[in-house]
């Protein structure tokens, strides 16, 4: 007689609160978040983030002279891929932070952002956030001869 055990793994984290973004630079993207719930007897050990570029443009509010520079998803139901799929890149933030600054975007670019914390027994949910890095501003300077 053999008998199947499922275990469920609760003892994940939950998913970060309050998830933002917003382009502080032409390639960087300034993060902020409230920390996860963590169940009792469990430690946060880190946060991943993962990402990638989309050249998807963003809605736009319809109210003239405004332009959408965030728009926050749903939360993801499942936990982030262990290993991140192609186009998308992964980084490791200290589990006492509750903002990051992610620099060396393309600039004009929509970036999808997930963010989970990690427990020893691994990723909880992750949430979700799109926010368009700034456009390269040209300059030029012109002199009139008098």
């Amino acid at each position: 007689m053999s008998m199947m055990v499922e275990f469920m793994f609760s003892s994940v984290p939950g998913q970060p609160r309050n998830f933002r973004g917003f382009a502080i630079e032409a390639d960087s993207i300034q993060l902020m978040w409230s920390p996860p719930e963590v169940p009792d007897g469990h430690i946060l050990m880190e946060y991943g983030l993962w990402y990638s570029a989309s050249n998807t443009p963003l809605e736009v509010d319809s109210k003239p002279g405004t332009e959408a520079q965030e728009q926050k998803m749903p939360p993801s139901p499942s936990p982030p891929p262990s290993a991140a799929p192609a186009g998308e890149q992964m980084r490791t933030i200290k589990s006492d932070a509750t903002q990051f600054v992610l620099r060396d975007l393309k600039s004009g670019m929509l970036y999808h952002l997930r963010l989970a914390g990690r427990t020893m027994n691994g990723y909880g949910a992750s949430a979700s956030v799109d926010v368009r890095t700034q456009e390269h501003r040209k300059y030029f300077s012109c002199s009139f001869a008098r």
